[in-house]
């Protein structure tokens, strides 16, 4: 694996969890890239923050309200699917945004990996 997509809902604050599953594939698959969806907490800020630490390249897809109003979430992860191109995606908690977010990397072929928490 080297780019892998990270997807949590707001409130999944396991901080701990979510390092210790990026050090995991990390050390195990190697992650060369990671894509975060630039939520300011959950999952996703605890892997901007993994990512800056071990000093892994990446990049934050931050949903535009100011053109898709309220389609800026799924144009947003449709983004980090499309243009971050990842090799699989982690998916921390269950939402209706990481439910979507499941499909849409499965329709792509992408393997999916949830951790509950």
């Amino acid at each position: 694996m080297k780019r892998i997509a990270v997807c949590g809902g707001w409130d999944f604050q396991q901080p701990v969890i979510v390092w210790d599953v990026l050090d995991r594939v990390h050390r195990e698959r190697g992650i060369a890239y990671l894509i975060d969806g630039l939520r300011p907490t959950g999952a996703d800020k605890w892997a901007r923050n993994w990512r800056i630490e071990r000093g892994v390249d990446g990049r934050s897809y931050g949903p535009d309200w100011f053109t898709w109003g309220q389609e800026a979430e799924p144009k947003r992860d449709e983004a980090m699917i499309e243009e971050g191109r990842p090799d699989a995606v982690i998916l921390f908690g269950r939402s209706k945004a990481t439910e979507a977010m499941a499909a849409r990397a499965e329709a792509a072929g992408l393997p999916v990996w949830w951790i509950e928490g």
